[in-house]
């Protein structure tokens, strides 16, 4: 018979084993919890299928609760530049016609135009928006089919009876703007233009947009646009109107009128005269006027070939006379007034000063751009195929980081070049001045100045925009005049002084800074320095500009782009005065022996310490001294 045995453990062995027992029911319990997190996350993802499945039946059995987000249309499709849209994606309503199926809408954003503009084509109008009670010129998502209703969102102006659009045969016109207004005809018989009108009014959009895409396709355009649009106030929806009763003309009543057929022609190639009944020339009404939008680039237009020039002081731009005689120099302004045309045997041109008749200005980095528009329209009397009206953009690009390199000695090279097309250059200067009056910039070069000396300088832009500043961004000094010499030292380094006798004095205006120094001499005995500064100019009412922040510390600035082409000024060497020259060169010797035996020192110093620096710089700071004057 087996002996029982009996362990005895001691009481080390007994806390190992309620360690052990206690890790087994931890490893227990989080396998629990995490098959517990598993059967919480498959019951959640279920029940968000079911809610996504299950919502639309909800909302098309009346259940009209926002949903936090949802756009089953996606984002709106037409935030374009010419309107500001606001949306509420949830937005949330079903629409029940007296008879169809409901509408189910989730979604709503409204636009607004320029204050300018007059009338809003785009969003659902009648009689489809009628139908659904959708009147008040929103775009709505239909849940339906996933879709946005409408089309892209067009402001028109006013009605301007001085802008014309006629056909390749000068027969059909347009009036009242670049794309839209009223369409007339002219009568062989009486001379005259008269309206077109006939079509239907009351018909629906299918039937009257067939009607206005015959009209568009003969002005050169791809498609009727509208017949209906909606009224704006100060950019904003206040109703809606057919064009033909809000932009309709009154017209004598003894102008001819062009009454179209019940029917379009089916034919290929059809015009809208193919499509006139009938010619009414006494009294009647024009009630039924054919008014409309047209869409797409109008084809075989005008051709405007301008050139832009630009300078420091001004903007030009010119382009040819049309063969026709169709276009004055009446016809063509530009943003704002007083500028006016002139014209001569060949071309039409207009100038403006930078900052005047309209023209803004935009500061870069390494650019002030300066922008206006070019306005052409022709009037209708001047004969010939009248123009659309013509709005081409202009631009000005001028580099405002430049490079001014100055020696003291005149080489007589003109910093200023004229433009090209679209670009131009600024007029900058750097002179120096005998006295921190700057009364006299100095003319006779070579300049010889007297140790202790001050050297007066001063930056100036010349332009006739005044809103320009002018700032010394970074400015070395050379005793050559080399820009890139590897011996040099800092004058001004991100606005901030480097110079122990640098100073800024105050100036009178921001198109000039003004700052001087010490007469030095280097170390190596070339007598000459050369000074070569880094110029910004910025908008000199801009707060925020690089010009307004100043000195900025190396880790606190931005860094710049590629810095572009460099204006060079050659001024002549700084040259020590005739007396100075034995003294200068003996405390140059002097001077070069003690920094020599200092430099010893130091290196024996370091070496001892056991301490190493090594730094490597592309443009070393020389050394250099105020000599004394030693009279």
């Amino acid at each position: 018979m087996a002996q029982k045995k009996t362990v005895v453990l001691s009481g080390e062995a007994m806390k190992d084993l309620a360690k052990q027992a206690k890790a087994t029911k931890d490893e227990r319990r989080l396998q629990l919890d995490a098959r517990h997190q598993y059967i919480f996350t498959s019951a959640m993802l279920v029940l968000m299928v079911a809610v996504s499945v299950a919502l639309p039946s909800l909302l098309v059995s009346g259940q009209t609760t926002p949903v936090a987000d949802w756009r089953p249309c996606g984002d709106f499709p037409w935030d374009t530049d010419d309107v500001t849209v606001s949306c509420d994606y949830t937005y949330t309503d079903v629409k029940r016609p007296w008879s169809g199926n409901p509408l189910v809408l989730q979604g709503r954003c409204t636009v607004t135009c320029p204050p300018e503009a007059d009338m809003l084509v785009g969003p659902v109008s009648n009689p489809y928006g009628d139908a659904y009670g959708l009147k008040d010129g929103a775009y709505y998502c239909n849940v339906g089919n996933s879709t946005w209703m409408g089309s892209e969102p067009v402001c028109l102006g006013q009605y301007d009876s001085s802008t014309v659009i006629t056909d390749d045969t000068n027969m059909v016109r347009l009036v009242g703007g670049e794309f839209y207004g009223c369409v007339e005809m002219y009568d062989d018989v009486t001379g005259q233009w008269g309206p077109v009108r006939g079509w239907n009014m009351n018909a629906g959009r299918d039937n009257r947009i067939f009607w206005a895409d015959l009209a568009c396709r003969d002005l050169g355009f791809r498609e009727g646009l509208a017949t209906h649009a909606y009224q704006l106030t100060s950019g904003v929806v206040s109703g809606s109107s057919p064009l033909r009763s809000h932009y309709r003309p009154l017209y004598p009543s003894a102008v001819p009128r062009f009454v179209v057929s019940q029917t379009l022609p089916q034919w290929e190639g059809a015009t809208l005269r193919d499509a006139i009944d009938r010619v009414d020339r006494g009294s009647g009404y024009t009630i039924d006027t054919m008014c409309l939008a047209c869409a797409g680039e109008r084809d075989g237009q005008q051709d405007l070939a301008a050139q832009v020039t630009c300078t420091s002081d001004h903007l030009e731009v010119s382009f040819p006379r049309p063969p026709d005689n169709s276009v004055q120099a009446a016809d063509v302004q530009l943003a704002a007034p007083p500028c006016r045309a002139e014209q001569n045997s060949t071309h039409i041109y207009i100038r403006t000063a930078l900052g005047e008749c309209g023209t803004t200005k935009e500061a870069t980095l390494t650019e002030m751009i300066y922008r206006n528009t070019l306005t052409v329209g022709a009037n209708p009397s001047h004969g010939g195929i009248t123009w659309q009206l013509t709005k081409v953009p202009l631009e000005c690009r001028l580099p405002r980081n430049k490079t001014l390199s100055l020696d003291f000695q005149p080489h007589l090279k003109s910093v200023f070049r004229s433009g090209v097309l679209g670009e131009g250059e600024f007029r900058i200067s750097m002179e120096l001045f005998r006295t921190n009056g700057f009364w006299r910039p100095v003319t006779e070069y070579p300049v010889f100045v007297e140790l202790h000396e001050m050297i007066h300088v001063q930056i100036q832009v010349k332009s006739s925009d005044a809103y320009l500043q002018v700032f010394p961004h970074t400015c070395v000094a050379t005793p050559s005049d080399d820009p890139s010499d590897r011996t040099r030292n800092d004058v001004i380094i991100d606005g901030c002084a480097k110079l122990p006798t640098l100073q800024f004095y105050p100036s009178p205006g921001p198109d000039r800074g003004r700052f001087g120094f010490q007469a030095f001499a280097y170390t190596t005995g070339v007598p000459t320095v050369y000074l070569h500064c880094d110029v910004l100019l910025c908008k000199a009412l801009d707060p925020n500009s690089r010009c307004a922040q100043g000195c900025q510390t190396p880790s606190g600035r931005r860094r710049r782009e590629a810095e572009p082409e460099v204006y060079r000024l050659i001024q002549g060497p700084i040259v020590l005065g005739d007396d100075q020259t034995g003294r200068k060169t003996q405390d140059l010797v002097t001077v070069s022996a003690i920094i020599g035996a200092c430099a010893m020192l130091l290196a024996a110093a370091m070496f001892g310490l056991g301490i190493l620096y090594k730094a490597r710089r592309e443009g070393r700071q020389s050394g250099y001294r105020v000599l004394e004057n030693t009279d």
